[in-house]
C-alpha cells in the first residue's frame, strides 16, 4: 500500500480500504496507537503507469492512467486511506493552515504519475506574504507536475496574474513552459505540451457567460460590505511599504508593480467579467477533468458560491482534489453545508493540519522551508462526523484548508 511514503504525525496508523459502496470496508492495525480521535491521510494509489485513449471531444488528449477506470469496480478500487487512529491531535484543527500547499504536492507527486497531461487550477493567485510571496500553488505545481497538461491561473487583479506571469517567466521552469498572458505568448525552450495560462476574471455564484462585460472589481469586507479592489490593494500596499515589510518595494513583490502605478497619474482600477467557475471550465478548459483546483479567493458567500458556481463540475466529478481555504467568512453552518453537498457527489473531505511531531518512523522526507506553518503536513477527516459534537468552531483557528478526494478513482 505504499503506507511508508507518507510522513505520518504521531505514532501509530491504521489502513482503510474504501470503495464507492462502502466508504471503509477493512480495517487493520499496522502499528500502535494513542488514543483521542480519528486522522485520516489520503494515498491516492496509481494502478499503473498507462495512458489510455480520452473519450472526450479532444481525442488527442490522453486519459492519465488513475482516471481511466473510475467507475470500474476493480482492484486497487476506490480511495485507500492511510492515517493515525485516535490521534493526539484532536476532532479539529489547533493551528491555522499550511502556508503553502508544497508538501501536499510532494505526498501527490509519490503516487501520481507525471507521464501524462494534468491540469491545474488556481483561484485566486495573491502570493502568500513575506519568504512565501512567490510560491503560488500553481507556480508551485509545476515543480512536481511539468510532462505536459496545463496549469491555469484565474484572478480579478490583473496586478495579482502579471505577477505570477513575471515570477514564472523568470524561473528556471520557464524553459519548460509555454506561458500566455497579458505579456503576450513565451515558449520554453524544452518546452513540451506544458502550458500556463492566465484568465482575469472575478468568480461568483452567478454569472454572465460568454457575454459576461468587465465590471469594477470590489472585495468583500467584514460586516457584509464590498469595499473597490483598486481601494484595498493600495491600502495594503501603502501600509506594508511604510511599516515593517520591506519586501513591498523589491521587484518579486507584487506591491513594488503596484507602487509604480499609483505614482503615474491615470487612477488605478481594476475590470474583470464576472463567471461562474462552470462557465471558465467549459470556455478555457473545454471541460476537461481537472486534476487539482485550488479555490482560494477570501469571498463571503463561498458556500453559495461553490455549490451553484461550481454544481456542473463537482456533479460530474471532473475534479480529482478539490482544495479551498475556509477563512474568517464563512460559518461553522457554512463548511457544513458544502461538505454534505460535496458528500452527495462522493468526495470525502479532510483539514490540512500541519504536524507538530513527526513520527519517529516516518520514511517520507519534506523538503521545504522549515518554521511554523509550512509543514509536514497531515489530515483529519470531517465528511460524515457531527457537526454540531465535534467540530468547536470557536476554538479552531482560521484560515484552515479542506482538501475533497473524488472517492469513485482507483488511484
Amino acid at each position: 500500500m505504499l503506507q511508508g511514503a507518507i510522513r505520518i504525525c504521531p505514532t501509530g496508523c491504521f489502513c482503510a480500504r474504501t470503495s464507492a459502496g462502502a466508504r471503509r470496508q477493512s480495517l487493520r492495525s499496522c502499528g500502535p496507537c494513542a488514543s483521542a480521535a480519528t486522522l485520516v491521510l489520503p494515498l491516492l494509489l496509481l494502478a499503473s503507469n498507462v495512458c489510455g485513449a480520452s473519450s472526450a471531444d479532444d481525442a488527442a488528449w490522453p486519459v492519465c492512467d488513475n482516471r481511466a477506470y473510475r467507475d470500474e469496480e476493480i482492484e486497487p478500487g476506490g480511495l485507500r486511506l492511510l492515517g493515525v487512529k485516535e490521534s493526539p491531535l484532536g476532532d479539529f484543527p489547533v493551528a491555522p493552515a499550511a502556508a503553502t500547499d508544497e508538501h501536499f504536492f510532494q505526498q501527490l507527486r509519490s503516487v501520481w504519475s507525471d507521464d501524462c497531461p494534468r491540469i491545474m487550477v488556481q483561484l485566486g493567485v495573491q502570493p502568500a506574504p513575506g519568504r512565501f510571496r512567490n510560491w503560488s500553488s500553481a507556480a508551485l505545481w509545476l515543480h512536481y507536475f511539468n510532462h505536459s497538461g496545463l496549469v491555469l491561473a484565474v484572478d480579478a487583479v490583473d496586478d495579482y496574474l502579471g505577477h505570477f506571469e513575471d515570477a514564472l517567466r523568470a524561473s528556471p521552469l520557464a524553459r519548460r513552459v509555454e506561458i500566455t498572458g497579458a505579456s503576450g505568448s513565451h515558449t520554453g525552450t524544452d518546452s513540451a505540451g506544458m502550458r500556463a495560462t492566465m484568465v482575469r476574471a472575478a468568480v461568483a455564484a452567478e454569472g454572465h457567460g460568454a457575454r459576461a462585460k468587465e465590471r469594477p472589481v470590489s472585495f468583500d469586507a467584514a460586516g457584509g460590505s464590498k469595499v473597490l479592489a483598486a481601494d484595498d490593494v493600495m491600502r495594503s500596499c501603502q501600509q506594508s511599504a511604510a511599516g515593517d515589510a520591506p519586501d513591498a518595494r523589491d521587484e518579486r513583490h507584487p506591491c513594488a508593480r503596484i507602487l509604480r502605478r499609483m505614482a503615474q497619474p491615470e487612477p488605478l482600477e481594476y475590470l474583470a467579467p464576472v463567471r461562474t467557475f462552470d462557465d471558465i471550465w467549459k470556455r478555457d478548459l473545454q471541460s476537461r477533468h481537472v486534476d487539482f483546483l485550488r479555490v482560494d479567493l477570501g469571498a463571503a458567500g463561498m458556500n453559495t458560491m461553490l455549490r451553484k458556481g461550481f454544481k456542473k463540475i463537482i456533479s460530474a466529478r471532473e475534479v480529482s482534489v478539490l482544495a479551498f481555504r475556509v477563512d474568517e467568512m464563512w460559518t461553522k453552518a457554512d463548511l457544513q453545508a458544502v461538505v454534505e453537498w460535496l458528500d452527495e457527489s462522493e468526495y470525502f473531505s479532510m483539514f490540512r493540519l500541519v504536524c507538530s511531531s513527526p513520527s519517529p518512523g516516518e520514511t517520507f522526507s519534506y523538503h521545504g522551508p522549515g518554521g511554523a506553518g509550512t509543514g509536514p503536513t497531515t489530515y483529519l477527516p470531517i465528511s460524515g462526523v457531527e457537526f454540531s459534537k465535534v467540530i468547536d468552531w470557536d476554538r479552531m483557528p482560521l484560515p484552515q484548508d479542506v482538501l475533497s478526494f473524488d472517492l469513485r478513482q482507483p488511484d
